[in-house]
Order: structure tokens, then sequence, then C-alpha cells
């Protein structure tokens, strides 16, 4: 969720969207109780995944990862990931991923990374630590890269008019959706529309947490009446509630921005 401005600097709304995460979170999940063996991993899975040892060094890619990079385990092997990183962010990212490995602790970080044809496009990281059931010890992490780039053109592009943006809304596989300054949505894409089985016309003033699952409410509420206090972007894992009833997980990034002029 990022907040957005009026041309006089005041809070005017929030912009948001979240990206369906349901079978990674799943999989991840079962993975503690996995025998210490490769699990298969499904190649449809649209993300780049990974594994690392207790130290961080990557032992392991999913067929996306080199699809995408164009590079092969042994150029990848330990701290080789390095070398797809945008230099002016390696050394940013690097220190902030030795720094969740030395404290066990879940590790989330945007950045671009190098594609094969030389394009950088941008993706969100993340790695779960996978500890031993018996003694709690960290055994190896797992990793995702999730690409966001037209999710970040979208949310960047604000000084186009209202109209253009949701235009562009529609057309991210994505689901989009913008706040007024006391959270109220007062915009929500086809494809959120789809999810949750309600159209803005029919619920236009609906807010986003009405569609959380309860026993996720109570962190999420905090958090966005933080981050309305505070005008703040912020990033959560949460699940949402389908048109049929039942929950899948999701990943949001909500985010402040200005409020387009409106033109003639």
């Amino acid at each position: 969720m990022q907040p957005y401005y009026d041309a006089a600097g005041h809070l005017a709304g929030f912009s948001a969207a979240t990206i369906k995460i349901h079978e990674l979170h799943e999989r991840t999940e079962e993975w503690p109780a996995a025998a210490p063996t490769l699990p298969p991993w499904p190649t449809t899975l649209p993300r780049l995944a990974w594994m690392a040892d207790p130290t961080g060094a990557i032992f392991w890619y999913n067929q996306q990862w080199y699809d995408y990079t164009g590079t092969t385990l042994e150029t990848m092997l330990g701290w080789g990931w390095q070398q797809v990183h945008d230099p002016a962010f390696v050394e940013g990212v690097r220190e902030r991923y030795l720094a969740s490995i030395a404290a066990g602790q879940l590790w989330e970080d945007t950045f671009p990374l190098r594609r094969a044809d030389g394009q950088f496009r941008w993706f969100l990281s993340r790695a779960r630590p996978i500890r031993d059931e018996a003694t709690g010890e960290v055994v190896r992490w797992f990793g995702t890269n999730t690409d966001v780039t037209e999710l970040r053109q979208l949310q960047t592009q604000l000084s186009a008019s209202e109209e253009e943006l949701r235009i562009q809304a529609e057309s991210i596989p994505q689901q989009v959706w913008t706040a007024r300054p006391d959270g109220t949505v007062d915009f929500f894409n086809h494809r959120m529309a789809a999810y949750v089985g309600e159209s803005m016309e029919k619920n236009g003033a609906a807010h986003w947490l009405n569609f959380v699952h309860p026993d996720d409410l109570a962190p999420m509420q905090a958090r966005w009446q933080q981050a309305i206090a505070s005008q703040r972007y912020f990033e959560a894992e949460f699940r949402l509630r389908r048109y049929d009833g039942e929950y899948h997980w999701f990943w949001a990034r909500p985010r402040p921005a200005a409020r387009p002029a409106a033109r003639c």
C-alpha cells in the first residue's frame, strides 16, 4: 500500500495491489515436515525459487530461475547470484540478506534482477527459514522471487490522469485498488472484483478489510491504521476471502501516492 498526496501535500488516499501466493504459501508451510531430500517443484509456478544452507549460501534453483537469468548452477552456487543483480543495489541487498540470515528471521526485499537478454526487471524476494523440528535450528532457507515490474510501474505513474491509471490497472495480472485517506476503497480493478465476487457498483464504499480472514484481521487492521496515521508504505501477507467463501493467501503492497491533477 502506498499513500498519495494532493497538490498541497495533503494525504489524498492510498493505492494498493495484491498478488496471489496461495500455492507458494502452502508449499513452504509443508517444508518443515518434509524429508531433507529435495521435494518436487511444479514448473507451472510463476516464480523463481531457490534454497540456501544455514549460512545463506544458495545450493539449488528451480528451472524458472535458469530460464529467466540464462545462468547455470555452477555459476550461481554459493554467492554467484550477485552476478545478476544491478551493481547499484547489490551491496545493500547482500547486507540486508545476511542480517536476516544471522537473525534467523524472514527476509524480504525488492530489487532488479537481470534477465538473460540483459534487461532488468523488479522482483519481490523473500526467504523463509526451515527449522529442525527437534532443535529449532535453521537447516536451510527457502526463497522466491516474484516479478512486480508492472506493479511498480503502475504505482509510480501517478502523474497520469486517474482515468489513464485505471485503464492501466485493468491490464496487469494483479488485484489493484485505491482507497481514500480514511481507508475506504474507491476503486478496484476487474481482477479484484472477480475474486471477491462484488463489483464496485455493488460495493463501492467497501473497506478491503471486510474480505480478510478473521484470524488475520486484527494484525492487518493494526498495520493498516498505522499506515494511515503515518502515511507510510508497507507490505503484508494475509488470507483473502474469495467469492465462494474460500480463503487464499495473498501478498499486499499498499503505498501512498499523489492524487493526479484533474485534466480538461
